[in-house]
């Protein structure tokens, strides 16, 4: 359908010569898929294989943890759902400096953010 120089589709695949999927475009869904990493109703997510968290990065440290606090981790972006996790150290503001994955919960992809209380983990592994 075509309306004052637009061209109106629900989704559009972009390929290459050989007919592999280069980029995605679904509008009904807010999804634009790069192959590795998606753009997601605004947040950037990685696609790929989904698991468990084993390794990570503080991307932001929070603040008011104590050494073996426990808790939820909650997704932020992307899919993943539970896991917990138990303070190792922390800075002089309580931002937590180590800490261990006691669950990697389900679902989560490499890139993904999760908050652990007020601080935010990205997902830089899975098992």
């Amino acid at each position: 359908m075509t309306e004052s120089g637009k061209v109106t589709f629900n989704s559009l695949v972009f390929t290459d010569s050989s007919g592999s999927k280069n980029i995605s475009i679904n509008v009904t869904d807010n999804i634009i898929d790069f192959g590795a990493l998606e753009l997601r109703g605004g947040s950037f997510v990685t696609s790929g294989p989904a698991g468990t968290i084993d390794t990570f990065s503080i991307e932001v440290a929070g603040s008011g943890f104590s050494v073996d606090d426990t808790g939820s981790i909650s997704a932020k972006t992307g899919n993943g759902t539970g896991g917990s996790f138990s303070i190792v150290a922390v800075n002089g503001s309580g931002g937590i400096t180590d800490m261990d994955v006691t669950n990697g919960g389900d679902g989560y992809r490499v890139g993904d953010m999760v908050f652990v209380g007020n601080a935010e983990i990205k997902v830089t592994g899975l098992d």
